[in-house]
């Protein structure tokens, strides 16, 4: 699915250093933690795949972008990225960044992994409003919480914003 000139491979993403190997079987496990234990019991195993994926692509979406914001971009630039990755996933809205670089291949790479969620929505669970609501809401809460801590940081280092952050 990550192929064409306007998008970043896994392997791309590794090479620039947003995307670690280990974000793969992370996010598949957080992803099964949280579905599989409320769901088991009450969807059919494709409904509960179908979960998993889009968590597991929601998990890497947010986590590779937010390596992109906090590595690369200045507060506008993460907070513009945040709202494209934010209209991806509530409304379906994708567009890609040009020109084609290394990081804004990346970037258009992390906002069609948060379209699947979108589509996920509403193929998978149409008639599960409050699951749809709910993590809408949770979508919500994270784009306006993840703005502050990118202007903390850019605050924190005044001389260069975009130094990459080595907590990751």
């Amino acid at each position: 699915m990550l192929r064409g000139p306007e998008l970043a491979s896994y392997e791309e993403m590794l090479e620039l250093g947003v995307m670690k190997k280990k974000y793969i079987p992370y996010s598949a496990y957080m992803a099964a933690i949280s579905a599989y234990p409320l769901l088991s019991r009450v969807a059919s195993q494709k409904q509960l795949l179908s979960t998993i994926l889009a968590k597991m692509a929601l998990i890497l979406s947010i986590k590779v972008l937010d390596n992109i914001n906090d590595t690369f971009h200045t507060t506008e630039e993460a907070a513009d990225s945040l709202q494209r990755q934010a209209s991806a996933i509530v409304y379906g809205v994708y567009a890609t960044q040009q020109p084609s670089t290394p990081v804004k291949k990346s970037e258009n790479s992390c906002i069609l992994l948060a379209l699947l969620v979108n589509k996920w929505l509403k193929t998978a669970v149409p008639t599960s409003t409050t699951a749809t609501r709910l993590l809408l809401e949770n979508i919500h809460s994270w784009a306006a919480l993840d703005l502050p801590t990118a202007k903390r940081s850019s605050a924190k280092q005044p001389d260069n914003p975009r130094l990459p952050s080595t907590d990751k």
